[in-house]
C-alpha cells in the first residue's frame, strides 16, 4: 500500500505539473495568436499602403506619359510654327519690306539673343499669366492694356492651346 500511495502522490504531482505546463503553453499560445493577429493586421495595413503607392506610381507614370506626349506635340507644333509658318511669312514680309526699301526683320534667334542680352531674369517681372484652353475662333488674339507700354496682336491657329505670360521690364 505504501508503494501505491507513493505512486498516487507521484501521479498527483505529475497531474499538477502537467496542468501547470498546459496553462503555460495555453498562455504562450494565446500570446502567439495575439501577436500573429497583430502581425496580420499590420501586414494588411502595409498591403493597403503598397496598393496606394502602386496607384500613386501608376498615376505618376500616366502623368509622365501624358506630359511627354503633350511636350512632344508642342515640340512638333513649335517646329512647324518656327520652321514653316513663321519662316514662310517672314520671307514674304521681308520681300515686301525689301520692295519698299526697308531692311529685313531680325530672325527669331536674333530677337531672342537681343532680349536675353537686354534683360536678365531679375529685371523681368511676371505681372499676368493666363491660360486659355483653346482659341476656337482661329482669329488673332489681341493683348493690350492702355498705359502699360505694350500692345501686341498674336495670330493663333484655330483649336490650339494658348498660354500667355506677360512680362514687364522693371525700370532700374
Amino acid at each position: 500500500m505504501k508503494i501505491r500511495q507513493e505512486d498516487l502522490l507521484h501521479l498527483k504531482e505529475q497531474v499538477f505539473q502537467t496542468g501547470q505546463n498546459l496553462e503555460e503553453k495555453q498562455t504562450i499560445l494565446d500570446e502567439v495568436r495575439a501577436e500573429r493577429k497583430m502581425l496580420h493586421s499590420e501586414l494588411n495595413r502595409y498591403i493597403l499602403m503598397v496598393k496606394q503607392v502602386q496607384k500613386d506610381l501608376e498615376l505618376a507614370t500616366n502623368a509622365e506619359t501624358q506630359l511627354t506626349k503633350e511636350r512632344d506635340q508642342l515640340s512638333q507644333y513649335l517646329t512647324q510654327l518656327r520652321d514653316h509658318d513663321f519662316k514662310v511669312l517672314k520671307e514674304e514680309v521681308d520681300q515686301l519690306r525689301s520692295k519698299k526699301g526697308l531692311r529685313p526683320l531680325p530672325s527669331l534667334e536674333q530677337e531672342q539673343e537681343e532680349v536675353m542680352g537686354r534683360c536678365s531674369s531679375n529685371q523681368l517681372k511676371i505681372f499676368s499669366c493666363t491660360k486659355q484652353p483653346f482659341n476656337n475662333s482661329g482669329r488673332a488674339i489681341n493683348i493690350s492694356k492702355q498705359g502699360q507700354g505694350y500692345e501686341r496682336e498674336y495670330p493663333v491657329k484655330q483649336n490650339t492651346p494658348v498660354l500667355f505670360v506677360l512680362l514687364k521690364q522693371i525700370q532700374t
